[in-house]
């Protein structure tokens, strides 16, 4: 497996900024996306937030998608001040699925089922667990943080096709931040 690219100083200081004491279902999570095997070529930033029973995506400004266990979806357009809600039936009839466990971990944790266990990594103050091998014919490499139950760094594809997913970020929701 090639090595991994070196984060840039910025993002390595916001890495440290990682740690445990977040309940796994009270959090907010930063990711940096980037591309191809360069860290400096990052494409952007995603924000993940669980509350309960309800995860939030926010990869812009001009929008964010909620999904709840209850399979409620809903689609939010703050700068139009408008939203729109799928229930159920809603999104069966319109042909969207999507799988409740990986919405809600940013990547199933049945794929690690999937991968070969490498050894576990002490960073800092989180335990990951290392996977990598392939799936649906990517090459998959993921560091999961286990009292965070999300990934540390996610890894898929090749080449200019590889897409990584590294934690910058976490912080503790609280009631007062999630109606907010």
């Amino acid at each position: 497996m090639p090595a991994q690219p070196a984060l840039s100083v910025e993002l390595a200081h916001k890495a440290q900024q990682v740690c445990d004491g977040v309940s796994p279902s009270q959090l907010s999570a930063t990711y940096v996306i980037f591309k191809g095997d360069d860290s400096s070529k990052l494409s952007h930033e995603l924000q993940l937030t669980r509350y309960q029973d309800t995860v939030i995506y926010q990869r812009s400004p001009q929008t964010f998608e909620a999904w709840q266990r209850n399979g409620e979806y809903i689609r939010y357009f703050p700068m139009d001040k408008r939203s729109v809600s799928y229930r159920t039936g809603d999104r069966l009839s319109l042909n969207i699925s999507y799988d409740l466990e990986q919405v809600f971990h940013l990547v199933s944790p049945d794929v690690r089922s999937e991968l070969k266990q490498a050894d576990d990594i002490q960073h800092t103050c989180l335990t990951l667990e290392s996977f990598s091998g392939e799936q649906g014919g990517q090459e998959v490499s993921l560091q999961w943080a286990t009292s965070l139950e999300l990934p540390y760094r996610l890894t898929m594809g090749r080449g200019e096709q590889q897409l990584t997913y590294q934690l910058i970020e976490v912080k503790t929701v609280t009631p007062v931040d999630f109606k907010t």
